[in-house]
């Protein structure tokens, strides 16, 4: 019996060192294996020859991409790129930077070192940082690097760009009633974001209210005639259908936003309704000498809070702002921060060719301390280096910053840090509102309203401020509700004339606690005239009229075109101005206009993409 054998085809040893010599020259596989099968598939006689040829090839193709290569480096090195380094490797190199500066300044206040920590924070920038800043950073050198990150230092913590409290420790008196009553508030927002979705008797005994106390001997017992659920089911909030449970809805955010001056007192809301939110903060403005100060939480998709403080843009060349975006330390370290994070580096890391470093904005980087009695302390401010922000709930960390989604999976204390999110950005609002600063919170979200007003009256003992989005993603422009809702800023803000009263109650009694820690020297908002009387207005409201008689048709014809640009009124006025006195010609006028109108799209734009978190 025989067997045939398969012949092995002998490979060509010439191929081999047609191999080896490509592979000297540093070529990729791809270019190697593509040579080779040129070898294999040519019917030249000469296979020496051929592989001389291929090798000479492959060298002059490799200078020529080395030539190419150096011309593109060199271009890159007069240009002041580092091409040879990675994102990640930049990165390291400006924040060692930073640490040096730091370091160097160790002995600074709060201010210094929580500017140090927000830069380190910008330029980490969680991924979205854009590379050509980085360039354009390292191509000044160690000088050059130094004295940009100073620049940056400088304008985050100039006097224009910060608020400063003076009083930075609160201790706030509390009795079992009261913890009762927090811990309350604290269950509804968890309830809401379903990290607790049980009763309020099941939450008093969870893991996550012994995390929050120190001692869990102060847990208090339920109590369905505590001062704050009595107050909840007398106004219609909830109720208790179970004797001795209190298990409230998940949702109870309108009714929170409806009865937020009945419930914790102050004046009915201004409502600036939705058709007018384009028309301008800066008209209703009492006093441009007194500001007002924004930290805004969460907003609708329209971004309209973000709108009405554009809005509010006055000055030579419309740089200043009535209503002034405020950051604080909560603000910094919450997940939210990253959807206003291009608009802020925009500006921080503008090059110095484009005028170097700015910022509109208002930050405040101290540390906070409040004691809740002696039943639990929270910290939030820079840490000690200045290398970043920190929370500390009776002394130990928490991450606060973390995602709904991520707590909901957590142990207790990443519930807890999820919830303390919008309550230390309540806290803080809170403390500097009661250091006599001109602060208000801003939100869409109803348990937010409901914290801010009981922090607010019951722990700090001042009347409600807070912005709230009540507009409706289809909602008609004559909706009762329908707009963006002022509270506790009579003092700041006129009333619109063609605004509608609040459905909120007028003024109630405030049936709050007296706290050791509340004085009365900011606590109320002046009574203002409120009868809500409508004026009859023609089509040229607010526009300079001329002494003349006769018609103008020209000029009628100029201010109705004015109008269509969306043009606020002072800057119609000034424009109208120009044709009476004969400055300027109406088409002069329509030019610079359209001048105007370009600036002010671009400023909206700029608010839009900068905003906090949706919900």
């Amino acid at each position: 019996m025989s067997s045939r054998r398969r012949k092995i085809p002998i490979k060509d040893p010439r191929e081999n060192s047609l191999i080896n010599g490509l592979k000297k020259l540093g070529l990729s596989n791809t270019y190697i294996t593509n040579k080779v099968q040129q070898y294999k598939n040519s019917l030249a006689p000469d296979k020496n020859g051929l592989i001389k040829k291929i090798l000479n090839k492959a060298k002059a193709d490799r200078n020529l991409t080395l030539i190419k290569k150096e011309k593109k480096t060199q271009l890159k090195k007069e240009r002041g790129i580092i091409p040879t380094a990675k994102k990640s490797e930049k990165l390291t190199t400006l924040t060692t930077y930073i640490q040096t500066l730091r370091n160097a300044n160790s002995g600074k206040n709060n201010t210094s070192k929580g500017a140090y920590a927000f830069l380190s924070n910008l330029y980490r920038g969680h991924g979205r940082m854009n590379e050509n800043r980085f360039n354009t950073i390292l191509k000044g050198g160690d000088k050059g690097i130094s004295n940009y990150i100073k620049k940056q230092h400088t304008i985050l913590t100039k006097n224009s760009s910060i608020l400063r409290a003076e009083e930075t420790t609160f201790d706030f008196e509390m009795d079992s009633e009261l913890l009762h009553d927090l811990l309350f508030m604290i269950y509804l927002d968890m309830r809401h974001d379903r990290l607790f979705t049980d009763s309020f008797n099941n939450f008093l005994a969870s893991e996550i209210v012994k995390k929050i106390l120190k001692d869990t001997k102060d847990i208090p017992n339920i109590n369905t005639q505590s001062k704050l659920i009595k107050t909840l089911v007398r106004e219609g909030v909830f109720e208790i259908k179970k004797k001795d449970e209190i298990k409230p809805p998940a949702t109870l955010e309108d009714k929170f936003k409806n009865k937020l001056n009945v419930i914790w007192g102050g004046s009915p809301p201004i409502q600036i309704k939705k058709d007018k939110i384009k028309s301008g903060l800066l008209p209703l403005a009492k006093n441009l000498s007194k500001p007002i100060y924004i930290s805004i939480d969460a907003e609708g998709s329209q971004k309209y809070i973000s709108t009405l403080q554009g809005t509010s843009r006055y000055g030579k060349q419309y740089t200043q702002y009535y209503a002034k975006r405020l950051f604080t330390v909560p603000n910094l370290i919450d997940p939210g921060i990253n959807f206003v994070f291009d608009n802020i580096s925009s500006r921080i890391f503008r090059p110095n060719e484009s005028g170097g470093p700015y910022t509109p904005y208002k930050f405040n980087y101290q540390k906070f301390k409040f004691n809740f009695g002696n039943y639990f302390t929270i910290v939030i401010g820079p840490n000690d280096r200045g290398t970043g922000f920190i929370c500390t709930l009776n002394d130990s960390p928490i991450p606060v910053g973390t995602t709904k989604s991520n707590a909901q999976l957590n142990n207790p204390i990443g519930k807890i840090a999820k919830t303390f999110g919008d309550f230390l950005q309540i806290l803080v609002n809170s403390a500097l509102y009661k250091n006599g600063k001109n602060v208000v919170g801003a939100t869409s979200d109803g348990n937010f309203v409901a914290m801010t007003g009981f922090v607010q009256r019951e722990l700090f003992g001042i009347t409600p401020r807070l912005i709230v989005d009540r507009t409706t993603k289809l909602g008609s422009f004559n909706s009762s509700i329908d707009g963006i809702f002022l509270f506790g800023l009579d003092d700041y803000i006129k009333r619109p004339n063609n605004a509608t009263r609040s459905n909120s109650r007028a003024t109630t009694k405030n049936n709050t606690r007296v706290n050791k820690n509340n004085n009365n020297n900011n606590n109320n908002a002046s009574s203002i005239n409120q009868r809500g009387q409508k004026r009859v207005r023609n089509n040229n409201a607010n526009v300079n009229q001329p002494p003349a008689k006769k018609i103008n048709v020209t000029r009628n014809r100029l201010i109705q075109n004015l109008k269509k640009k969306s043009l606020p009124n002072f800057v119609i006025n000034g424009l109208v101005k120009s044709y009476d006195n004969k400055q300027k010609t109406a088409n002069q006028i329509i030019r610079e206009a359209n001048n105007f109108s370009k600036t002010f799209t671009m400023g909206k734009t700029a608010q839009r993409i900068g905003t906090l978190r949706k919900r």
